[in-house]
């Protein structure tokens, strides 16, 4: 037969339709073998004078049915057929408990791997958000310090002083008697603002005369490296010696000292 075959055997024998439908082929032949014995069951008949019963009067593979049949408020006067009906019903019900345990059972399993899935899903949601920020803070840090790195690069500065400067400082006069006073105001100037020596020769350079900018190209580049070297190249090849420099110096000293007096 086949299982559907099976399954409508069992449902004209009483069974429930939705009791049967989860059974898989071994339990419906099992159950289909229980319902054919009870239809052909052999009961001999009693011939006068002949006892089957035993020695208490009951029949040696009867005594489970009758003591459930005792258990379930059966009497004696009760036919065969019911007794029987009866065990079949509470075997049934048995099956029937059995099989809602081990649904509970197997739900019971099937919501403790849903939470342990949940909580493997969370715990991997946590470890990725963890990740990105650690990644994100890393990514920070390397943007701060190439930033740093950028503003203290030479270019950077260079520009920056360079702007700072463009507004304050004017350029070389072509005359010689000039050119000490304006070597003496970009000085101020410098240390007015903390220009950094380094970067001094390289602002002062856009700032020269053209006689000053033409005698510092015949001039070696090692030489003329730093301010203090451009200003002592360019006051000897204008033939202004350093006493003259400092002369100048004191002169423009006294003159404020003077006018802070008239004060």
């Amino acid at each position: 037969m086949s299982d559907e075959r099976l399954r409508r055997k069992l449902v004209q024998a009483g069974y429930k339709e939705v009791d049967i439908i989860g059974l898989d082929r071994n339990e419906l032949l099992k159950y289909v073998a229980q319902v054919i014995l009870a239809e052909t069951a052999y009961v001999p008949e009693q011939i006068e004078g002949e006892s089957t019963a035993d020695d208490d009067g009951s029949r040696p593979d009867e005594d489970g049915e009758e003591e459930l049949a005792m258990e379930g408020g059966l009497t004696e006067n009760r036919s065969l057929e019911e007794r029987r009906l009866w065990i079949k019903e509470r075997k049934l019900e048995e099956q029937r408990l059995q099989r809602e345990q081990r649904l509970q059972l197997e739900e019971q399993r099937l919501q403790r791997q849903l939470k342990d899935r949940r909580w493997q899903l969370e715990e991997r949601k946590w470890q990725e958000r963890k990740e990105f920020e650690q990644r994100k803070w890393r990514e920070e840090l390397e943007l701060k310090k190439n930033e740093q790195k950028y503003r203290e690069s030479t270019a950077v500065k260079v520009k920056t002083w360079g702007d700072a400067l463009r507004n304050v400082i004017c350029k070389m006069p072509n005359e010689s008697t000039e050119v000490v006073s304006w070597f003496m105001s970009v000085e101020k100037l410098f240390d007015r603002l903390k220009v950094p020596e380094e970067l001094q020769a390289v602002l002062v350079r856009p700032y020269l005369s053209e006689r000053a900018k033409l005698l510092m190209s015949k001039c070696d580049p090692a030489h003329t490296a730093t301010y203090q070297a451009i200003k002592k190249f360019l006051l000897q090849e204008l033939h202004l010696s350093s006493s003259v420099y400092l002369d100048k110096f004191n002169s423009l000293a006294r003159d404020k000292d003077e006018t802070f007096g008239q004060f």
